[in-house]
């Protein structure tokens, strides 16, 4: 299967109304920036969840897994835009394919600690993001924007968390 991530060479090839909607909510600069924080919308929020849906909804996950706190409300979000039922990394979750969701794929290290639990005990599962950071230690399965945070490190404020 293809990878979907929006700056894939497959994208295009796949999908003409990915690009073109890639293109349409992505290319606009909407992000409102503070000293060393970069505020994100609630409607880029949703654009993203939509993207994400739209790129996952093919895959056949039995259940999305949402990271505390940060990737609960996009997981919340994606739940209902898929009518998947949505856990948390709390519940048993054998024998299901799952994808993992959080707000930002930052240093990598929450998901290679993830994936190194959710291998030992079998199971499978991909991982989806808001906002990719380049330079993460970890690969992530799908995401809905990808930054570089050693060009710009500045803070990824959600509208869910404390300003």
């Amino acid at each position: 299967m293809p990878n979907y991530n929006m700056e894939s060479k497959y994208v295009h090839e796949v999908d003409n109304n990915y690009r073109t909607g890639y293109d349409r909510i992505f290319k606009k600069s909407k992000t409102v920036s503070g000293p060393n924080k970069n505020f994100v919308t609630w409607d880029q929020v949703h654009e993203y969840t939509d993207f994400l849906s739209k790129v996952i909804e093919h895959q056949h996950y039995d259940a999305i897994i949402g990271i505390q706190r940060g990737g609960l409300i996009p997981a919340v979000l994606l739940s209902h835009k898929l009518n998947m039922p949505m856990h948390t990394v709390q519940f048993s979750l054998r024998d299901h394919k799952h994808v993992v969701v959080d707000d930002i794929n930052d240093s990598g290290e929450t998901f290679t600690q993830l994936k190194e639990k959710f291998n030992k005990a079998g199971l499978s599962v991909k991982y989806a993001v808001l906002h990719n950071n380049v330079p993460s230690k970890f690969t992530v399965d799908h995401y809905a924007l990808e930054i570089d945070k050693s060009k710009d490190p500045a803070w990824i404020v959600y509208p869910w968390e404390s300003k």
